[in-house]
């Protein structure tokens, strides 16, 4: 992706804002944000943008509205939801209204940027999913981004379960592969974690771990997760499940 991104905001808290002039340090993006209504609506009406974003706050009907103008103004263009909390009520409004994506800040400029890239592919057309590795341990992750980047997939990575709840927050991911025994918050829980949370409870998820007893795997199966993989794997292990559960989605 070349070109600029033309990124048209409205929001009125003072981290969004931050966050939108962060984004608008990038090269690769020229975003502006409003904070009144009028004069974004102003902006909205010129059709001049390729992604809007959308700040959630505790106007459900004024930001429905808002995104059904966004999408009459300009239906090619992308629209987010960004939040502090991908439970906020606003959210559920924006997903009714045809969001193609939500955005949890605050966040790193890198990933918030990724973000957005990630979510204009994919609604541009594009054929490669995107798969997210958590592991807390490097050589693992390296392993698997090695095994699914030559499968052609886009990989990302997260070293913890709370890294990893960040990231799904965020549109375009399409799979999760997951390590089971993690410090902190292990896999098991991060899977019961995803599959309560109504915007994630869809979301494909393969656990991956030593531990291969039938009671093992009826556990992570019990917690939710779509499919089981037990060290020592091979690359066709890999590959056959996160074919099978993207043709199972």
């Amino acid at each position: 992706m070349n070109e600029t991104l033309r990124i048209l905001a409205f929001g009125t808290s003072v981290e969004f804002v931050e966050e939108i002039s962060l984004i608008h340090s990038d090269p690769g993006f020229e975003a502006h944000c409003h904070r009144e209504t009028p004069t974004f609506e102003l902006a909205m009406e010129t059709g001049n943008f390729d992604v809007v974003i959308f700040e959630a706050g505790a106007d459900d009907a004024a930001l429905g509205r808002l995104i059904a103008k966004s999408k009459a103004a300009n239906p090619q263009a992308v629209s987010l939801v960004a939040t502090k909390s991908v439970a906020d009520r606003p959210v559920e409004i924006a997903r009714q209204e045809d969001i193609d994506g939500m955005l949890e800040i605050p966040m790193s400029l890198n990933t918030l940027i990724d973000a957005i890239r990630r979510i204009v592919e994919k609604n541009s057309g594009g054929n490669k999913k995107t798969l997210l590795v958590v592991d807390d341990i490097y050589s693992m992750r390296f392993l698997l981004r090695k095994i699914l980047e030559a499968a052609d997939y886009n990989v990302l990575e997260a070293d913890s379960a709370a890294k990893a709840l960040n990231m799904v927050s965020l549109s375009g991911i399409d799979a999760v592969l997951l390590d089971v025994m993690m410090q902190g918050m292990n896999g098991l829980e991060l899977c019961e974690k995803l599959k309560n949370n109504p915007t994630t409870t869809g979301l494909p998820i393969i656990l991956i771990t030593a531990r291969g007893t039938k009671d093992n795997i009826k556990e992570g199966l019990d917690a939710g997760a779509n499919a089981y993989i037990v060290k020592p794997f091979t690359r066709q292990d890999i590959c056959a499940k996160v074919e099978q559960v993207l043709e199972s989605a």
